[in-house]
């Protein structure tokens, strides 16, 4: 039996419910394909809601108090900011198996590791965040016309704080990280199409984690005013567990009422189509080579 080949896409803090077909009304072409012609899991959780702890689970296939890594790897106050080194991984088994292991995009697992530690060729795409400061993005941004020193963020929504929730950058779809990430995986399908060893890649876009920084169209795809409050909005937070309201108040949006929100919930929608359309292209090309 030949091993199969492996394509790996993640997305970083999406909603099931936006993807879902019976969830929020939200444009996603390409997931709504996926799961028509491959098999959807309902019931599949994540370990923990913690973005580096969740990682090294998937890393490992190990819950986290087995792991160590109990919080993010880039924290101050990590408890474990490396995995162990005598755990093993499912790209080290791989590659031992011969697998050509390549990754693209968001690492998050190891403060000092990379993926090149645990048996990864890495292609690029910002390893720890969103803002690739990389020289090849920049050229890449200069291939599509674009100054990469002069693109700009309109339509700012922030907290009191300061932090930048949800934007608009001035930079057309092809210029941004979220394409970069698409267009690398395309060419590495490409790439590995013409090898003869069975190939595993993944691919982490950081989005459509905050701040939620849309190019346009896909900026103003999702109408504001057609987006209606969730039911428990105005609810207080007695008899609820207080990791709720205290999750409020490190983001710093306790002051947001509804007037601000539709506008950051527009912006998330049309982050999440926009990558909808990235993996669209992945697709197409997954069935070219």
């Amino acid at each position: 039996m030949t091993d199969p080949n492996i394509l790996l896409l993640l997305t970083d803090q999406e909603r099931y419910d936006f993807s879902s077909p019976d969830g929020v009304e939200v444009e996603t072409p390409a997931i709504d394909r996926l799961q028509e012609d491959g098999i959807r899991f309902d019931n599949a959780y994540t370990p923990i809601g913690i973005c580096s702890s969740a990682r090294a689970s998937l890393m490992t296939g190990l819950y986290p108090h087995a792991h160590g890594m109990l919080n993010n790897c880039h924290e101050d106050d990590s408890l474990q900011p490396n995995l162990p080194e005598d755990i093993d991984t499912f790209s080290e088994l791989l590659d031992e198996a011969g697998y050509s292991n390549t990754y693209i995009g968001k690492w998050h697992v190891g403060r000092d590791q990379t993926p090149e530690d645990f048996g990864f060729e890495y292609l690029g795409g910002g390893k720890h965040s969103a803002d690739i400061d990389e020289p090849e993005f920049r050229e890449f941004q200069r291939e599509q016309g674009v100054d990469p020193d002069e693109i700009d963020i309109e339509e700012e929504i922030r907290t009191a704080d300061g932090l930048l929730v949800a934007g608009k950058t001035t930079a057309p779809p092809e210029a941004t990280s979220t394409y970069y990430h698409a267009e690398k995986t395309i060419e590495r399908i490409k790439e590995a199409a013409e090898e003869d060893e069975p190939f595993f890649h993944r691919t982490d876009f950081p989005g459509p984690h905050f701040p939620y920084i849309v190019p346009e169209p896909y900026a103003s795809m999702y109408d504001p005013e057609n987006i209606e409050p969730w039911e428990n909005f105005d609810e207080d937070f007695e008899d609820k567990p207080g990791v709720q309201e205290q999750f409020l108040h490190y983001r710093g949006v306790e002051d947001f009422d509804w007037n601000k929100w539709k506008h950051v919930v527009a912006k998330y929608k049309g982050f999440v189509s926009f990558i909808d359309n990235q993996i669209g292209r992945i697709m197409d090309a997954v069935d070219e080579y």
